[in-house]
């Protein structure tokens, strides 16, 4: 069984769309990501993303992580991160969970994402909350989830993080053809 913690979201649902159309594993979609409820695999794409520089938030996200991780010691845990450079609270929380993942569970994976096409930076280049400079790497949501899933259900790697490639195109390209 695949457990998705908390479900929600674009990439939890395209991870379970992805999930019953394209493999042979149950699903279960949790809303609490601090019970102690074990499965073969849980992916745990689950973070406050909404203030990313709001200490107690970020803080208390990690807390959660934690105690997910010490409550699923026997299960197979894929934590969805990201390797964007942005330097705010919410990457250095993430950094921490990455860290804390790897150092107290053997069967704990990381993998950084890129920029999902979505609600995220495009969305805001769209609506013109934010100005474009430099190069952004971007990857759909159904690349990603074909990848997690991929990384997911192969068993015995010695690899513990993995960083899935997205295609970098200069945020003046991807601005011009949201407005085209």
């Amino acid at each position: 069984m695949i457990i998705l913690n908390n479900g929600k979201g674009q990439l939890g649902k395209t991870l379970s769309n992805y999930i019953k159309s394209n493999t042979g594993f149950n699903i279960s979609a949790r809303l609490g990501d601090d019970t102690n409820r074990h499965s073969d695999i849980n992916i745990y794409h689950t973070w406050n993303i909404g203030d990313k520089n709001n200490k107690q938030i970020q803080k208390e996200c990690l807390n959660r992580f934690k105690l997910f991780v010490d409550n699923n010691y026997d299960s197979k845990i894929i934590f969805t991160s990201t390797y964007s450079e942005q330097n705010n609270l919410y990457n250095f929380y993430k950094q921490k969970a990455e860290g804390y993942l790897l150092s107290n569970h053997d069967n704990g994976y990381v993998i950084k994402l890129p920029v999902l096409i979505g609600k995220g930076i495009c969305q805001k280049l769209k609506d013109g909350e934010t100005t474009p400079y430099g190069n952004i790497e971007l990857m759909t949501l159904q690349e990603a989830a074909a990848s997690i899933i991929s990384i997911a259900t192969v068993n015995n790697y010695t690899n513990r993080v993995f960083r899935l490639n997205g295609t970098r195109i200069p945020a003046t390209v991807v601005n011009a053809l949201l407005h085209f």
